[in-house]
């Protein structure tokens, strides 16, 4: 029988040491023919897999490439053989977010273990139970943590050594950050003007945009070795990194090459000084317009005298130093204002003026609010009545003030203090005022999706409660550290709404979360309720639940149906757990309803006293108008006998545990017979009948019983 036994073993063996190189050789054949079809081209950039690295024991393994189309690949390992798939992101469009898994899992099967690997395939994290559910019918997606951000991911491997059926359609990183040329510096990084036009930077004007020149400067160095790591080398200290300035130019010919020299062009002005609008990149300051950024140019304002020859003085003394003042005594921009008017925050220095946010600062620009109609033109009157002069206000045709920026809050309104002046207001001291900007308080995200509740309203959403709406608060959740620090940017477009933070996956993203750290999801409020339970909708949304309409939502909310009374003092069981305490029974916790008695009274009007001295406070008592105890239930019990453990609290006293107290209960023991029907000696009193005698009376005992009299024939 052994013999026999073990013959059937060794043939089973032998079919599946077959069935693997049948498997292996229709994968070589489907390579095969992709290869012949064409797939040498160069794939496009994108968020899915470009090609497979390695394979095993994986049918139609190029099937996991590119978008989903419904066609996937087959990872089917066994007990006796491991099966894995490794697929590359491809060079440059490496991976910085989650990973969304287009698969089928086939019922019986374990999920593989996934692992996130870099350029030397080495790997940065992995995943040993993925998100995955088995048996569902069709492709469907699910999305795998990825927690080795800031480093990129260029391989994702898929490998099982247990029974698996996975068919993998596609893999998507939900962000990546393209680098077109492969030198170091990702597209986003080089867009050096930042207008979102990446075709437009090219620093050495050899016609091939920086993004897509592996030597940014033309100096025959490559970028990648100018800049081996971050942050890139600066060899000067003139906030200009070497791969920007070429080691073969001299521009002011002083035998320093610029990378070395830290004054490029030899002005006397300092190249790190020549960042005028102050935001540590001189390659984008260029005053006059001329296409030569200031500290390359030796005539920084093109008035035809040089920087040097100029000084730094300023002769007619309009704030402007005369390097930088083409017309000095006069109107630079020929808009009929004098320089030194063109100032409206006030404070004497015209060049952090620049109302359209267009790097040109108003005293040199034609059409200072940028809406196409020339400053000399539209002049000092005020079409709209608000308080913004027509020059500078792009919204200025009415009715009402207009809203310049599109950001949800009238020209007018955006002021921090009442009776302010919208032309001063300047929250992020980016020169451009609040009214013109599309985001005030300079934190990444745009005032217009700072409306935390959705009504359309951002001068209502204080996360925080500490009077300063979140659009203009550079730390919205009042956790000490800044909105813009409380997220990787892994997308890389520094907005941290957009693909956000969440540390401890309460559904809350950092920058909101005040509690954030982990383990589990906080409680940000302390008000006893996790962050993720503050979610009375259950959309699994806690940002857009504020039960009182105060523009903070629960989460934060230490007193969220703004009654008055805390949330975590709502808690009359004291077990807690808030959401089991519903005094009225009108299946609103007592921390989410504005009237915790039901007496059709607000808590907060009702108050904490006790009008009739039951114990009682009025906000919890709906027969509270006295002159003695009421009996709020009807149950023939006044409410301050309703107090079984004799401490004189009725409120704690609970004895079926439904989260009713007994003096709001009309069945105490919650046995089904009401407590009136529990007086079974018919005195209009419950407490004095106890049919069992076992000393607890009927109304209070779900498991007395009833002894009937004995009738005889």
């Amino acid at each position: 029988m052994y013999r026999k036994n073990y013959d059937r073993i060794l043939v089973f063996k032998h079919k599946l040491r077959l069935a693997k190189v049948a498997l292996i050789l229709a994968a070589a054949l489907v390579t095969l023919f992709c290869l012949a079809d064409g797939v040498l081209a160069d794939p496009p950039i994108d968020p899915y897999a470009d090609a497979v690295d390695s394979s095993s024991l994986v049918a139609n393994d190029t099937d996991a490439l590119g978008a989903p189309d419904n066609t996937p690949a087959v990872i089917a390992a066994t007990l006796f053989f491991t099966s894995g798939l490794r697929l590359d992101m491809g060079d440059g469009e490496e991976g910085t977010g989650d990973l969304i898994v287009h698969y089928t899992l086939g019922a019986g099967g374990a999920a593989p273990e996934i692992s996130f690997l870099d350029e030397n395939k080495q790997v940065i994290a992995t995943v040993d139970n993925g998100p995955f559910q088995v048996g569902l019918s069709g492709i469907v997606t699910a999305t795998v943590v990825y927690t080795g951000y800031p480093e990129r991911y260029r391989y994702v491997q898929f490998w099982s050594d247990s029974l698996a059926l996975f068919s993998l359609d596609a893999i998507e990183a939900t962000t990546y950050n393209p680098d077109d040329d492969g030198d170091g510096i990702l597209n986003s990084d080089e867009d050096r003007n930042h207008d979102g036009n990446l075709d437009n930077d090219d620093s050495d004007g050899d016609t091939i945009p920086n993004y897509q020149d592996p030597d940014d400067d033309g100096d025959g160095i490559d970028t990648a070795a100018e800049c081996p790591s971050a942050p890139c080398t600066d060899s000067d200290g003139d906030m200009v990194p070497d791969y920007l300035e070429p080691n073969n130019i001299d521009t002011d010919t002083d035998n320093a090459k610029n990378h070395a020299d830290n004054d490029d062009d030899g002005d006397s002005i300092l190249t790190a000084n020549e960042d005028i609008n102050g935001n540590g990149d001189p390659t984008d300051d260029d005053l006059d317009g001329d296409g030569i950024p200031n500290y390359l140019d030796a005539d920084d304002d093109g008035d035809g005298t040089d920087t040097i020859t100029e000084g730094t003085g300023d002769s007619d003394g309009d704030g402007i130093p005369n390097y930088l003042d083409p017309n000095s005594g006069g109107d630079s921009d020929g808009d009929g204002l004098a320089d030194s008017a063109e100032d409206p925050d006030g404070d004497g220095n015209p060049l952090n003026d620049d109302t359209d946010g267009d790097g040109t600062p108003n005293y040199l620009d034609d059409d200072d609010d940028g809406d196409g109609i020339d400053t000399i033109t539209e002049g000092t009157g005020d079409s709209d009545g608000d308080g913004i002069p027509d020059y500078l206000d792009a919204d200025d045709d009415g009715p009402g003030a207009g809203d310049s920026d599109g950001d949800g809050v009238d020209d007018d309104q955006e002021v921090v203090s009442p009776n302010t002046d919208p032309l001063k207001e300047d929250t992020d001291n980016d020169g451009i005022p609040n009214y013109m900007d599309a985001d005030d308080d300079g934190d990444g995200i745009p005032t217009i999706d700072e409306d935390i509740n959705g009504d359309g309203d951002p001068t209502n959403d204080d996360i925080d409660n500490d009077g300063t709406p979140n659009y203009l608060d550079t730390d919205d959740d009042g956790d000490g550290t800044s909105t813009a620090n409380e997220d990787s940017n892994s997308d890389g477009d520094g907005n941290p709404a957009t693909n956000p933070d969440d540390t401890d996956g309460d559904s809350i993203p950092n920058y909101l979360d005040r509690d954030d750290g982990g383990p589990g999801p906080g409680d940000s409020d302390n008000d006893g309720l996790n962050d993720d339970e503050e979610d009375p909708d259950g959309d699994g949304n806690p940002l857009n639940d504020d039960t009182d309409n105060d523009g903070i939502p629960n989460y934060m909310d230490d007193d969220d149906d703004g009654d008055g009374t805390p949330t975590a003092d709502e808690d009359f069981n004291d077990d807690a757990d808030m959401n089991d305490d519903d005094i009225d029974d009108d299946g609103i916790p007592n921390y989410l309803d504005p009237d915790d008695d039901g007496d059709l009274i607000d808590t907060i009007d009702e108050g904490s006293g006790d009008t009739d001295g039951d114990n009682i406070p009025d906000y919890l008592d709906p027969d509270d108008d006295g002159p003695e105890s009421g009996d709020s239930d009807n149950d023939m019990m006044p409410d301050e006998d309703e107090d079984p453990d004799g401490d004189g609290n009725p409120r704690n006293d609970d004895t079926d545990g439904d989260g009713i107290p007994n003096y709001m209960d009309d069945d105490d023991d919650g046995d089904g017979i009401p407590t009136v029907d529990e007086d079974t000696n018919g005195n209009g009193d419950p407490s004095d009948d106890d049919d069992d005698g076992d000393g607890i009376p009927n109304y209070l005992d779900a498991l007395h019983k009833y002894y009937l009299p004995l009738i005889s024939k």
